[in-house]
């Protein structure tokens, strides 16, 4: 029995740990940092995910602005 109650406590404490953290965390730094590079990313995201449905391939510059973006990221 008393192996459940301390099973139970570590539990609870557990949750109560994952709470404070979760809320400390910035999900947005990255984007907050660099938002130049973000903005990049978000929209050669788009065109791949465009491009994808059209069975077509990403002209080779822009492919080449999306990796160095990523790089210096």
């Amino acid at each position: 029995m008393d192996k459940l109650s301390h099973r139970a406590k570590a539990v609870a404490e557990a949750k109560q740990l994952l709470i404070a953290s979760a809320g400390r965390i910035d999900y947005l730094a990255p984007v907050k940092q660099h938002p130049i590079q973000s903005m990049l990313i978000a929209f050669s995201a788009g065109l791949i995910i465009n491009k994808k449905d059209n069975n077509s391939f990403l002209p080779p510059s822009l492919l080449s602005l999306l990796l160095s973006a990523i790089r210096k990221l």
